[in-house]
């Protein structure tokens, strides 16, 4: 539940006071101790830039705030995800049937309840192959989401999370043209290490998709943008895992090379021994899915020859 206007004020003036700061101390040519006081009382409410400024003088981060004021619980969307991703872990399919059955019939959904359905659609999608039937994408949800990303001016991470659950449901040159847009409309993720690292992790996937798809000159382009984004982050070693093991599936592919089988399965062993159990099984995952869809593609495309 969300907090009111007084318990924002006293959620501020709790942490100020295990700042051990004053109010004076708060205080600037923006915002004067007596607005500050009230604010506090939860007598009045603060305009955005006096409320950053309170933010930052606390030494506090927007995600921070945002949690706090949300009642220390996630967004309603933010929620609903998690829902979906530990339904989707576990391969209850019957619980995704039935998130999906709870928009199925509704008349004139909303975007977020259209986006909720799209999220819950990609999760059965993904778990076809543990299922009876066989759960289909509709094809003007898939539009609706190209539509969509490609008419926001910047990517926030609502928007790269929605991109990265549909991306394998889209045709090629979508792909590629939302990823290119992904990459320039950056003013969101550039400077917030977390949605840096999910942009990231979202072009390994997009090239990863270029490999299987055997378009060299788009693996050429991606590689050399993620390199880039790696080489102005140290902290991203995760992400600098899964792009060596994206490059080794590259070797196996385009070379036919036993040594970038090898990196690859070393690379799943040494994570491994590391004890980076999430890695490694995201990895192996990754394996044994992407091993799958080389062969099914090579088999197409020599009886398309």
């Amino acid at each position: 539940m969300k907090m009111t206007n007084e318990e924002i004020g006293s959620f501020f003036r709790d942490i100020r006071k295990v700042r051990k700061l004053t109010l004076n101390d708060i205080a600037s040519d923006n915002i004067t101790v007596a607005q500050l006081s009230k604010f506090e009382r939860g007598e009045t409410v603060l305009s955005f830039d006096r409320l950053f400024h309170i933010i930052d003088a606390l030494h506090l981060t927007i995600e921070e705030f945002s949690y706090a004021i949300n009642g220390y619980e996630n967004d309603e969307l933010t929620q609903y995800g998690l829902q979906i991703s530990e339904a989707y872990d576990q391969r209850d399919i019957s619980r995704l049937q039935k998130m999906f059955d709870e928009y199925r019939n509704l008349e004139n959904l909303t975007s977020d309840d259209r986006i909720k359905k799209i999220f819950v659609s990609t999760a059965l999608y993904k778990l076809n192959k543990y299922s009876k039937e066989t759960f289909q994408i509709e094809a003007d949800n898939i539009r609706f989401v190209a539509d969509y990303l490609m008419s926001i001016d910047e990517w926030t991470m609502y928007d790269m999370v929605l991109f990265s659950e549909i991306m394998w449901m889209m045709n090629i040159e979508t792909v590629k043209t939302l990823a290119k847009e992904l990459i320039y409309r950056d003013s969101f993720y550039s400077g917030i290490l977390n949605n840096k690292q999910f942009s990231v992790v979202i072009l390994i996937n997009i090239y990863c998709r270029m490999i299987l798809e055997f378009d060299r000159q788009s693996c050429r382009f991606f590689k050399n943008r993620i390199s880039e984004m790696l080489s102005d982050y140290s902290g991203l070693v995760e992400e600098k895992i899964y792009f060596d093991f994206a490059r080794a599936f590259e070797d196996y592919t385009f070379n036919n090379s036993q040594d970038g089988l090898y990196k690859m399965e070393n690379i799943i062993d040494y994570t491994s021994k590391l004890e980076l159990f999430k890695i490694s099984s995201h990895l192996k995952s990754q394996y044994d899915g992407l091993l799958a869809q080389l062969q099914e593609k090579t088999i197409r495309y020599e009886n398309d020859k």
